[in-house]
């Protein structure tokens, strides 16, 4: 009888940036890009879900202080532009 292993494997930040890259140009789903790599599909979720929090901050620091007038645009824009992260990261739900 075989024993599953308890530690979980280690993945560099350039192979976990090339896979999310895959995963958002690739025509396939998330959980085949994942079984094309060797990873498994939740990590890999995972991996594109972290990517598009972390690009939505990112987008936010970038954009101009809020001010009276530009709040309301700063929000609709921050907000399309995260839905459209999330949207390409659930592909296959």
């Amino acid at each position: 009888m075989s024993k599953k292993s308890n530690s979980s494997k280690r993945y560099t930040a350039e192979f976990k940036r090339d896979a999310i890259g895959l995963a958002r140009s690739s025509d396939k789903t998330v959980t085949e890009v994942a079984r094309d790599l060797g990873v498994s599909p939740e990590g890999l979720r995972g991996w594109v879900k972290q990517d598009s929090v972390r690009w939505c901050r990112v987008l936010r620091r970038r954009l101009p202080p809020r001010t009276t007038r530009t709040r309301p645009a700063r929000q609709s824009f921050t907000a399309a532009a995260c839905r459209a992260s999330r949207v390409v990261s659930r592909r296959d739900f």
